[in-house]
């Protein structure tokens, strides 16, 4: 009998605690989930509409009872992007079902609509899931307007006790950089959130500082060094050493420095360090000479990309770096390096002596390198008839890099004749391949003034009529467009 009341009694405080419990956000009793979301026929017609992008069939699956078809119609708002979805977005901010909030919030910031600032912010500040806030946060910066922005921050950034609202913080400044909008303050705020031991809010932070273009400039740059020494995450480093490109203080080129030449650094952030040395405010010249020569492909391509574009030596000079390297893709960059310097010098001995060089390296059997060194040579318009005949050629790998040679040759350099260049883009798009034609009409086809001047003189427009009708759609379809594009600019039209 005792054990029977003890029973009695167990079972009455088990149904009063459940009573007590959250109701739940419907009370449509769910089918088993299938061991694959797609057995279910409603999840596969979510997707299908998504696919066709048919939003205003989706939105009876944003308020339907079954918790597992919400949130997969929130899922796919994110892609189809259908502005009438908005309302219903908003109204899933509050489901009970942090996965579907937290979706919706997603495809909220995909919308990219202002109008919904003002209840992404309700929600983000009562929010209590962090990851539903963050997401919130993010959403804030990819679709709110400055006014809101710059609202939110001024009022959460004194709140550091807050650590989550913090973390949905900097993902909204984050995401409202990349659009352009700054308040005033949120370099210095970023700066502090380079202490947070939680590693995605210092990524976070450390991306702010790295990809915002719009930041000013570092007057105060010991909190962002300290981090850089200290830091051990690769992505961390990456970004903060972007930031130093917006500090001149010598220990900004002395960190930099540092990494250019370490080998045991990571790829990313040499590479990163490399380029923030860009222009003249960092003084990196010997260090990247030494970076050049690294076993580190990617680390001496960016090394030899800064020679070709930032330093200043004579040819014979980048001739002695040429033969000490280890991969093809460098010494093709550091050619046109000294065939640049070559030519600006006027020295027909210089290039002469580069020529000889350049043929050495192209003769040793690497078709790719033999193609990338035409570039170099084409800066000599003595060896364009020489490319030309390599353009034309047929052999696929030659003859591509062979056309970009050319193309690349006229980008740089303006002209008040084109007559005879004219002639030679005829020839390319008369060779009927898609590769070549494409290149050629996308240079004729480039919105710049140079381009411009190229097309007034171009007076018959036969040669690109005849290169539609000898491409097949679809698998010449990026050829067929530049054609396309090509003629209307010519004649002044829009694209079909």
């Amino acid at each position: 009998m005792k054990l029977r009341i003890t029973f009695l009694f167990g079972l009455l405080a088990l149904l009063i605690g459940t009573g007590c419990d959250k109701a739940p956000a419907t009370s449509v009793i769910e089918p088993p989930m299938p061991l694959n979301k797609f057995d279910d026929p409603q999840i596969q017609k979510i997707y299908d509409l998504a696919d066709r992008r048919m939003g205003d069939s989706l939105l009876p699956y944003l308020e339907d009872e079954n918790p597992r078809l919400r949130l997969e119609a929130a899922k796919v708002m994110g892609s189809v992007q259908d502005s009438a979805a908005g309302p219903a977005l908003v109204k899933l901010l509050k489901d009970a079902d942090p996965k579907i909030a937290q979706a919706a919030a997603w495809a909220l910031g995909q919308l990219a609509d202002s109008s919904h600032g003002e209840a992404l912010q309700k929600a983000m500040m009562y929010e209590r899931n962090a990851a539903t806030k963050i997401i919130m946060g993010e959403a804030l910066g990819k679709s709110a307007d400055r006014r809101t922005i710059e609202s939110i921050f001024g009022m959460t950034e004194g709140q550091p006790y807050l650590p989550e609202l913090q973390a949905a913080n900097i993902k909204m400044l984050y995401r409202a950089g990349l659009r352009k909008i700054v308040p005033e303050g949120a370099a210095d705020f970023a700066v502090q959130l380079l202490r947070y031991k939680d590693p995605n809010v210092q990524l976070d932070a450390a991306a702010y500082l790295g990809r915002v273009q719009e930041l000013g400039p570092i007057t105060e740059p010991n909190p962002i060094l300290a981090t850089l020494d200290l830091a051990t995450s690769d992505e961390v480093r990456q970004q903060l050493v972007k930031s130093l490109r917006r500090c001149d203080k010598p220990e900004c080129t002395e960190a930099l420095r540092k990494i250019i030449v370490d080998e045991t650094e990571g790829t990313a952030v040499r590479v990163g360090a490399i380029r923030a040395a860009a222009g003249d405010v960092h003084k990196v010249a010997d260090e990247v000479r030494k970076a050049v020569l690294s076993p580190n492909q990617q680390v001496a391509v960016t090394a030899a990309e800064y020679i070709r574009d930032f330093v200043k030596q004579d040819y014979e000079a980048t001739l002695g770096l040429i033969w000490q390297l280890i991969h093809w893709r460098p010494r093709a960059i550091l050619a046109q390096a000294a065939m640049k310097d070559a030519v600006g010098r006027h020295s027909a001995e210089g290039i002469g002596m580069v020529s000889i060089t350049l043929d050495s390296l192209a003769s040793q059997g690497n078709p790719y390198e033999s193609g990338a060194i035409l570039i170099a040579l084409a800066r000599n318009p003595q060896e364009h008839e020489r490319i030309l005949k390599k353009a034309l050629s047929g052999e696929k790998i030659i003859s591509s890099y062979a056309t970009e040679a050319l193309t690349t040759f006229h980008d740089e350099v303006m002209s008040r004749d084109y007559s005879d260049w004219i002639t030679q883009l005829k020839q390319l798009v008369r060779t009927g391949d898609p590769g070549l034609v494409a290149m050629a009409a996308e240079h004729i086809g480039a919105a710049n003034p140079m381009r411009d001047l190229l097309r007034s003189q171009i007076k018959d427009v036969g040669f690109l009529d005849s290169a539609l009708l000898k491409l097949h759609l679809p698998e010449d379809i990026e050829a067929y467009n530049a054609v396309e594009k090509a003629l209307a600019a010519i004649q002044k039209k829009e694209p079909k």
